[in-house]
């Protein structure tokens, strides 16, 4: 009987065949080629394709591999190759400065290269929005070839801006939310930020299946700059006068000339993983028509947080 369960027991033994992986901790920081930490890259496993950690959002990196190369992967820059260290790891990540591989995410409200776009889009770069000083964006939007601003409508491809009882026929959005007027459909450009832009994305062409009847015509994502853990600072001012008219009797103020100032500020970074942007606009706009001036302040507060262990952002914007 001893012999019989000996032998039943070796048996087993031999039969038993156990496998051994050896696991690899990797920990660091992301940041790309200007110093600003990255938020939400990947890192990716190349035999299997498979993504086992996103950074957070203070750009670090805490996770085990069987892996003792990685691939470090995130939109609008260049893949970075990781090998495993018992040191700190530093990932420097560098943009793709080509106008393709800007990224935009109007086509489908995910972030995407503008090379792999299927709908005819129109990117703004903030440069050009920096540089002529608009006192409203509807300025430097009827810069764009194929797109007009009629009437405070914009009209793209010469189609239908507005049409009565329906409203504006081109989508007006400011991160992705519409800011078109309750009552009448109309763009609210006094109320749309010339500070702080990232950019304009100007889909050309009919986009309502996303974006709702009012995209029959086009849509216009203007998107601002989102904190980052360098802080960013921008301030523009811009003053100008009006000639005065060749008629006498137009010079309801004498030789006196009107004139036009415009300051604007803006903030974001990120305090103690809360992002923050602030955003300031004044102008006086003394017109050249007889009281048909422009003066207004525009504030804005945006509070940002994201947890990256659970995939989520949330956020307060005014």
């Amino acid at each position: 009987m001893r012999i019989r369960v000996l032998s039943q027991v070796l048996l087993m033994v031999l039969t038993l065949a156990g496998e051994a992986q050896e696991v690899y901790l990797y920990s660091g920081l992301v940041k790309n080629d200007v110093g600003e930490l990255q938020i939400g890259v990947q890192f990716i496993q190349p035999l299997d394709n498979k993504t086992v950690a996103l950074s957070n959002e203070n750009g670090d990196f805490v996770f085990s591999s069987s892996s003792t190369e990685l691939i470090a992967r995130h939109i609008g820059y260049e893949d970075a190759t990781v090998f495993y260290s018992d040191l700190f790891n530093t990932v420097v990540l560098k943009s793709k400065s080509s106008l393709l591989y800007t990224v935009v995410v109007s086509e489908n409200k995910r972030a995407t290269l503008l090379k792999n776009a299927t709908v005819s889009m129109e990117v703004i770069q903030p440069n050009l929005i920096t540089n002529t000083a608009p006192t409203t964006m509807e300025e430097s939007i009827g810069r764009i070839n194929g797109v007009q601003i009629v009437d405070n409508q914009p009209t793209i491809r010469s189609g239908s801006g507005w049409s009565y009882g329906a409203g504006s026929r081109v989508q007006v959005l400011v991160d992705g939310v519409p800011l078109l007027s309750g009552d009448a459909g109309q763009p609210l450009w006094t109320f749309i930020p010339t500070e702080g832009i990232e950019g304009v994305e100007i889909i050309k062409g009919a986009s309502s299946v996303i974006y709702g009847s009012s995209a029959l015509n086009g849509v216009i994502n203007i998107k601002t700059k989102k904190p980052s853990t360098t802080p960013f600072t921008q301030i523009t001012t811009s003053t100008g006068l009006y000639d005065l008219p060749k008629r006498q009797s137009l010079r309801y103020q004498g030789n006196k000339r009107n004139s036009v100032s415009n300051i604007t500020a803006y903030h974001a970074g990120i305090y103690k993983g809360l992002g923050v942007t602030l955003g300031l606009n004044a102008l006086n706009d003394q017109s050249y028509k007889m009281s048909d001036y422009d003066k207004r302040v525009r504030g804005s507060l945006g509070l940002r947080k994201t947890v990256s262990k659970h995939n989520l952002i949330y956020g307060l914007n005014t």
